[in-house]
């Protein structure tokens, strides 16, 4: 579990709420010069689900960190490798600034640092000298990207918690309200009605659900990047599962006589306790910073 970082001369707050704890605490261990720490922090965040640019951006900050690491064990070869895929991966990005770092000015530091292993066939047969150690210091944070990543979540929570209420308040007081107030009128086929009245609106609502949890599924990958990479998981799992509930749910609920035959609705609601705990738990993932 990596702790959460201060603001430090190398960043900001602002970067600290913008950025994954990874990203932020592998930039501390770098600048320390711990550089297979810093590996293993990116690393962390480049195996979880991250965009393809940063991705490869997160790559590339690995290989140039691993290449110094190699220095320090006194691996000249190792080390060229390294530096020359790191170059490699930043000319693939194609960006001078990204996640909130100067690009050029860190490719220039590490052209200092380590340009003299390209001076010769094999570095092993010079000596290694004096380089300078490259910092990462983070740019300002674009503040209209986090104000868009703000009301998005907004946006979730709002709909989650729409659905979440509908669903509890359908399967808890509707249904058995219709039921019972459909009886009560001694109609001959009250539970027929009730069933197919039920139905119809159970059908909304699962296929409301559905599509917000493709919603929650499409944005969780951008709103979501200050987050432990368990934190994330966690999410990602839960809005699979809601989303393979409501839509069995959905066409299961289609049968007309699905109420009718189920106890006249009782293990429907059943059912909805269970979308409501994991929606709840959706809930936990999406609330918690």
């Amino acid at each position: 579990m990596i702790p959460m970082p201060e603001a430090s001369p190398y960043y900001t707050d602002e970067h600290i709420l913008a950025y994954p704890i990874e990203y932020i605490a592998g930039i501390d261990l770098y600048n320390a010069g711990e550089y297979h720490a810093a590996h293993d922090a990116w690393e962390e965040l480049w195996m979880g689900p991250v965009a393809p640019d940063e991705k490869l951006f997160l790559q590339a900050m690995i290989q140039s960190a691993v290449a110094f690491h190699h220095l320090q064990i006194k691996r000249p070869g190792a080390a060229r490798r390294m530096y020359l895929m790191s170059k490699e991966k930043f000319a693939r990005l194609n960006q001078t600034v990204f996640m909130s770092l100067d690009l050029d000015e860190y490719q220039n530091q590490l052209d200092r640092a380590l340009s003299w292993l390209l001076a010769v066939a094999d570095p092993r047969e010079i000596e290694q000298p004096q380089i300078e150690q490259p910092f990462i210091c983070l740019c300002a944070v674009k503040s209209s990207g986090n104000h868009l990543t703000s009301i998005v979540k907004q946006i979730r929570l709002l709909l989650l918690g729409l659905w979440l209420g509908a669903a509890v308040f359908f399967g808890a007081a509707v249904a058995p309200a219709l039921f019972n107030v459909l009886r009560g009128a001694g109609l001959a086929n009250a539970n027929e009605l009730a069933g197919s009245i039920v139905t119809r609106l159970l059908g909304i609502i699962n296929q409301a659900g559905l599509e917000i949890a493709l919603f929650l599924f499409v944005t969780a990958f951008f709103v979501n990047r200050n987050k432990s990479r368990l934190a994330r998981w966690a999410e990602v799992i839960s809005i699979a599962i809601m989303a393979i509930m409501t839509g069995v749910s959905h066409f299961v609920d289609l049968c007309p006589h699905a109420w009718i035959a189920t106890s006249h609705g009782r293990s429907d609601r059943s059912g909805f306790a269970y979308r409501s705990a994991t929606a709840s738990l959706l809930t936990r993932c999406t609330v918690i910073p």
